[in-house]
């Protein structure tokens, strides 16, 4: 069996297929889809039929928080469909592994305030504020600061080790997206402050958590686009200073190679806080 999984999913035709370039020979690579027309060269591609083809985000939802229904090893690497394996994982799993972490999150590279990212969807997404408003009232109703309490992750990349705490988180934030489903819909659409609701308020002392931040999304590792599209997202390397549990926290120590807009050449960068300071010359 080899040491990890990635695993990423489609379904609804919400994606497109993203081969990947360099992959690890200790990785097995697991695309799960709805649409028995794709086939790939890259990733071993498994087919479902889904629970509710009328709602995408329950389908994906029900993949994203029972990983380990598709994977054959202890842990998974879990991406979105935007986000394109470039290079080989290896170092960020060994770095995983090694650190005796349950689960590995992504932090917010602009918010770290659950009222605030509800304020932005509502703003540029659409997003129903009387959803906003009861999700909120919820959270606030658990004892929870939903304006100032520090911890925002987002969901789309995450790393997790097959045990009974992770279980228990996957099957809590599942179950909580269900009760807080708008009417007419199977599970609500936000999993990331759901997510990061139910880490911080009940795990916070249980889970080990190794942190990363939207650098890993622009590296030798991976490459983020937004969802259906080869348009790549920019980023110029700012990020806040990363929350985890409401305390500052450090980001994992990993080579990179981030993307400075200088000459647009890649650099390879031993020390992460080097980027801030060449953003700072440039600008």
């Amino acid at each position: 069996m080899k040491p990890y999984t990635v695993l990423t999913y489609n379904i609804g035709g919400y994606e497109v297929l993203r081969e990947i370039e360099h992959k690890s020979p200790h990785a097995e690579y697991i695309y799960v889809t709805d649409d028995r027309s794709i086939t790939s060269k890259t990733w071993e591609v498994r087919y479902i039929d889904v629970p509710n083809d009328e709602d995408v985000f329950d389908s994906c939802y029900h993949i994203r928080f029972n990983p380990f229904d598709y994977a054959t090893t202890d842990v998974v690497l879990r991406i979105d469909g935007s986000i394109q394996c470039i290079g080989n994982t290896d170092e960020i799993i060994n770095y995983f592994i090694r650190g005796g972490y349950d689960i590995c999150l992504l932090t917010h590279p602009i918010r770290f305030s659950m009222s605030e990212e509800y304020d932005e969807w509502c703003k540029t997404r659409g997003y129903s504020r009387t959803q906003a408003d009861r999700i909120l009232s919820y959270m606030t109703s658990q004892g929870y600061d939903v304006a100032n309490y520090r911890g925002l992750y987002q969901f789309g990349f995450m790393i997790q080790r097959r045990n009974p705490v992770i279980e228990e988180f996957n099957a809590a934030t599942l179950s909580l997206l269900q009760e807080l489903a708008p009417d007419g819909k199977a599970v609500e659409r936000i999993d990331q402050t759901v997510g990061s609701f139910v880490l911080n308020s009940r795990f916070s002392n249980q889970i080990k958590a190794m942190v990363v931040d939207e650098r890993v999304l622009h590296s030798k590792f991976f490459r983020h686009f937004p969802h259906g599209s080869w348009i790549e997202n920019e980023f110029d390397g700012s990020v806040i200073q990363p929350y985890l549990f409401n305390r500052p926290v450090k980001i994992a120590k990993l080579h990179y190679r981030a993307k400075v807009f200088y000459n647009q050449r890649w650099r390879p960068l031993s020390v992460v806080p080097f980027l801030r300071f060449v953003n700072r010359w440039i600008r």
